[in-house]
C-alpha cells in the first residue's frame, strides 16, 4: 500500500510477523525498547542526534526505551556496507563490507542483554556512488545491505528509512550519476516493505556570498540538519506504529 507521509515520504507497509529467537537474533518482547541503526556518509556523520532526532524519539517512546547506534564516515561508498559488492565490471573493490562489520559490532554491544521491540535502519548515503558513477549497481547493493541486516538480527520486518540525496547536482555536471542514484533510492523504496524515503531537497539551500545567489549545497545547512533529524525520527516513529498496530 502506498501513501504519502508529511508530503515527502513514500510508504509501503507490510504486516509485522513474529520470529523465533536464535542466538544472534534480536529478542522480541513487550519491553518497548526500540533500536535505531544509523549509517551513511557526510550528511549522516554531521547529523547531531541530540538536536532533534533523539529528543523526538524520547518524546515518542521515552528516553529509557530507545537504543541508538550510529556509524557514519565522510565519502562512504555503499560498497563499505555491502559484503558482496561488485563493481559494474564485476571486480571487487579493495574495501568491501568493512563498515557493515564495524557497525554491527557496535549494535551487538549496545543490545547485549536487552530486549528489543523494534529495529529501524536509517541510511543517508549515495553521494559518493553518484560521483564515482556507480548507479548501475547501487540499487541491488542497497537491497543486499538491508537484507543482510534483516538476516543478522532475524528481523524480516525491519523498518527502513532512506534519506534520498538532495538536489545538489540535478544537472549531473560534476556527479554524473546524481539523478540516477536518487532514482535508484526511490525505486528500492517502492520495491520493499516497511520502508520510507524522505525528501531532503529543501535542507541544503544556502546563500552564496560570492555569487550572491541561493545555491543547493552538497551538505545540509545547520538548520537543515536539525530538520533532517526530525524527519528521520518522524518517519521511524510512523513505521514502528504501523508495523506494531
Amino acid at each position: 500500500m502506498k501513501a504519502i507521509f508529511s508530503a515527502v515520504f513514500i510508504l509501503l507497509v507490510a504486516a509485522c510477523s513474529s520470529t523465533s529467537e536464535p542466538s544472534n537474533s534480536v529478542q522480541q518482547s513487550n519491553s518497548q525498547k526500540h533500536l535505531f541503526i544509523l549509517a551513511g556518509q557526510s550528511n549522516m556523520s554531521q547529523l547531531d542526534l541530540t538536536k532533534s532526532f533523539k529528543p523526538q524519539l524520547n518524546k515518542e517512546f521515552g528516553a529509557n526505551n530507545i537504543i541508538i547506534v550510529k556509524d557514519a564516515e565522510r565519502g562512504l561508498s555503499i560498497s563499505r556496507l555491502d559484503k558482496n559488492y561488485r563493481l559494474p565490471n564485476g571486480k571487487t573493490p579493495k574495501l568491501v563490507g568493512d563498515v557493515f562489520e564495524r557497525l554491527t559490532k557496535k549494535v551487538d554491544k549496545a543490545i547485549k542483554g536487552k530486549n528489543i521491540a523494534s529495529v529501524t535502519f536509517i541510511l543517508m548515503q549515495g553521494e559518493r556512488d553518484a560521483k564515482l558513477q556507480l548507479a548501475s549497481v547501487y540499487g541491488e547493493s542497497l537491497k543486499r545491505v538491508i537484507a543482510d541486516l534483516k538476516t543478522k538480527y532475524q528481523q524480516p520486518n525491519m523498518n527502513v528509512v532512506l534519506g534520498r540525496i538532495n538536489d545538489f547536482d540535478l544537472a549531473n555536471k560534476n556527479y554524473k550519476h546524481w539523478s540516477k542514484i536518487r532514482a535508484a533510492q526511490v525505486k528500492v523504496a517502492s520495491e520493499l516493505n516497511n520502508i520510507y524515503w524522505i525528501d531532503t531537497d529543501d535542507l541544503n539551500n544556502r546563500y552564496d556570498q560570492k555569487t550572491q545567489q541561493q545555491v543547493n549545497g552538497l551538505n545540509m545547512t545547520k538548520q537543515g540538519f536539525v530538520e533532517l533529524g526530525f524527519r528521520f525520527a518522524e518517519a521511524a516513529t510512523a513505521l514502528i506504529k504501523q508495523t506494531q498496530s
